[in-house]
């Protein structure tokens, strides 16, 4: 998209290698990760001014994929009066509101309640954060929660425990709603490690000015294509909505064949279309993404840093966090 002749500035979140300060929070401190997605849509926000003052204060088109599109549909019921002075557009890859089934268990979520309260008793309150310390987990955490830190790899950015919790309700309920505190019962009360209870939905039938398109993957097992669909019947702001065949979740953040480019260029050139479509793309290079600063940005083996942010990598998917504006 830079080779077209576009702007390109790739976001980031709190906590993150490039967004670590606070104005009176210390980073080891359970109250500076005390935040859930509504945290993370006021970063959407940010981010976006940034952008729009640095790009000289041209509107730009926002990209987003798969943790990206969750941020942005839960940041555009509260913020969308505010982005429409930013944007001319949102692009959401692999739409998500939440994960399916077999993401869901994939991940082990069903146990996040559980292991957020194990973790502080060893003093933790983000994954991979600065307090992160296995042997101190091993002492005083449970062993079935030290056994479940054990799956969190190296080069992960920081996520709030707080975070995470508050996608688990939404992946439990399957229910795209603002953080339920105190959801969390324990075994001896209940019988059962995790109770979650519903709390006010994010409100996406209020979007009502900035346009937004849809490109979701057949094969993605991820976020599946029958949320996109639910999620299509709500926006009423909905411009494009493209199925891609054969795609799957993670293939959106690597893609870089050149009818795959051509289709993303093309959401930043057309506006009011209203297309509903399936197309099948070229089959997809054999590259494998480099790692930087736990997000995927490079897509041809070289690395691509300049100027740019990394994306940032979580626990359930990979983020990405965009905006283009031309020249």
């Amino acid at each position: 998209m830079a080779a077209a002749g576009y702007d390109v500035y790739i976001g980031n979140n709190r906590g993150t290698e490039y967004s670590s300060g606070h104005d009176s929070l210390a980073y080891t401190s359970e109250e500076y990760w005390s935040y859930d997605f509504e945290g993370y849509t006021e970063d959407v926000l940010a981010n976006m001014k940034m952008m729009f003052d640095h790009s000289g204060d041209k509107k730009g088109y926002y990209y987003g994929f798969s943790l990206g599109t969750v941020q942005m549909l839960m940041a555009l019921p509260k913020f969308e009066a505010q982005l429409k002075d930013y944007l001319n557009k949102v692009v959401l890859l692999a739409p998500c509101m939440f994960l399916s089934e077999e993401g869901y268990t994939m991940l082990g979520a069903e146990e996040v309640g559980y292991y957020t309260n194990e973790m502080k008793k060893a003093g933790v309150y983000a994954l991979k954060g600065p307090n992160w310390d296995m042997i101190q987990i091993k002492e005083q955490a449970s062993a079935e929660a030290a056994t479940f830190s054990g799956y969190w790899p190296d080069g992960f950015a920081p996520v709030g425990l707080k975070l995470q919790d508050h996608f688990f309700q939404l992946s439990t309920l399957k229910r795209f709603q603002k953080y339920a505190p105190d959801y969390f019962v324990s075994e001896e009360e209940i019988g059962t490690k995790t109770v979650v209870k519903e709390a006010d939905l994010f409100d996406l039938a209020s979007i009502g000015s900035i346009p937004i398109s849809l490109i979701n993957g057949l094969s993605d097992t991820s976020c599946e294509a029958a949320m996109t669909d639910e999620t299509a019947e709500i926006l009423k702001t909905l411009d494009n909505y493209i199925s891609i065949q054969d795609k799957g979740h993670m293939q959106f953040d690597h893609g870089n064949q050149p009818d795959y480019i051509a289709l993303l260029l093309n959401e930043a050139k057309t506006t009011g279309d209203k297309v509903k479509k399936t197309v099948v793309l070229e089959e997809e290079p054999e590259v494998e993404p480099e790692v930087l600063g736990g997000g995927i940005v490079a897509t041809d083996g070289e690395e691509k840093k300049e100027g740019a942010m990394a994306t940032q990598a979580v626990t359930f998917c990979t983020l990405m966090m965009a905006a283009v504006f031309l020249q």
